[in-house]
């Protein structure tokens, strides 16, 4: 972004990350046609938005007046802040993108994000032991019942066969 400063900012990221897509598709197409291996171009279709709209964000921080873009960035973000937005997993997995601007207010608690409770109160504590409590209630009661003698009845457990009356 330093090199063509905010002339065309948008366009020009915008532009390329849909050629890298595009091309990651047809090779894609070409070399593993209708597999079922992990794809990259999964996530790829995720940081062509981010990268998007944080170009756009940029471009439009060097415009002023009547339509300035609350969002807008007024320079270029540092490395890490811009890895970390980048290779958030709300963002690169499941989506939607959110602005730059958004991610740094909820990541430093500023804005809109100064009311977030902390993630160490009690009831996120409580939970986290309740679902560890249910994850190993389920490991013991699948040693109990497996479920491999549901599908065959010579190997039918004692206490599948109470349960469905077939003594």
């Amino acid at each position: 972004m330093k090199l063509n400063g905010r002339r065309n900012i948008g366009w020009i990221v915008t532009i390329f990350s849909l050629c890298y897509l595009a091309i990651s598709h047809i090779y894609r197409m070409v070399v593993d046609y209708g597999s079922w291996n992990m794809n990259v171009t999964t996530i790829i279709m995720m940081q062509t938005i981010f990268l998007s709209k944080v170009a756009w964000d940029y471009d439009a921080g060097g415009k002023e007046g009547e339509n300035s873009n609350p969002k807008a960035l007024a320079e270029v973000p540092p490395l890490f802040d811009f890895l970390s937005a980048g290779l958030c997993c709300t963002q690169t997995l499941i989506g939607p993108s959110t602005h730059f601007n958004d991610f740094m207010d909820y990541i430093y608690k500023r804005g809109n994000f100064e009311n977030i409770p902390d993630c160490y109160s009690r009831e996120a504590i409580k939970k986290t032991l309740m679902g560890i409590f249910w994850l190993l209630v389920h490991g013991a009661m699948t040693r109990l019942f497996p479920f491999a003698d549901l599908y065959s009845d010579p190997n039918l457990h004692p206490a599948y066969k109470v349960i469905l009356d077939l003594k």
